[in-house]
């Protein structure tokens, strides 16, 4: 449980994140800072699933995000990550490429340790 919350203050510390869910690929939660995080665990997890779907229906190479405007101008993004998918609620005012960036360094370096560590 160290690790999640360990990820979870690296993603609220990410400019432009307003609120975060982090869930596997079936659509179990396994940490958000949402008040109903059960609106979007589903859909988190049939859109990234969707994604990956899509990939290899359109010849594509690897899918790193979604994202999705709302009312209000907030951007909901979905990030796969191996089994797991991150999404993030954007606040209104981010700049949603720049947002994105910062979340892709995130993964990477996650990806990168696991990777090194073995």
């Amino acid at each position: 449980m160290a690790n999640l919350e360990a990820f979870a203050q690296r993603v609220l510390k990410i400019e432009g994140v307003e609120q975060f869910i982090f869930i596997r690929n079936d659509g179990h939660i396994l940490i958000h800072n949402m008040e109903n995080p059960q609106s979007l665990s589903a859909l988190t997890a049939f859109t990234g699933l969707s994604g990956d779907a899509l990939r290899t229906v359109i010849g594509t190479t690897y899918f790193k995000h979604l994202s999705f405007s709302r009312g209000g101008k907030e951007n909901f993004l979905i990030f796969p990550l191996d089994n797991y998918f991150l999404g993030i609620l954007q606040h209104a005012e981010a700049y949603t490429p720049d947002v994105v960036q910062r979340v892709n360094r995130l993964i990477q370096a996650i990806t990168r340790s696991r990777t090194a560590s073995g």
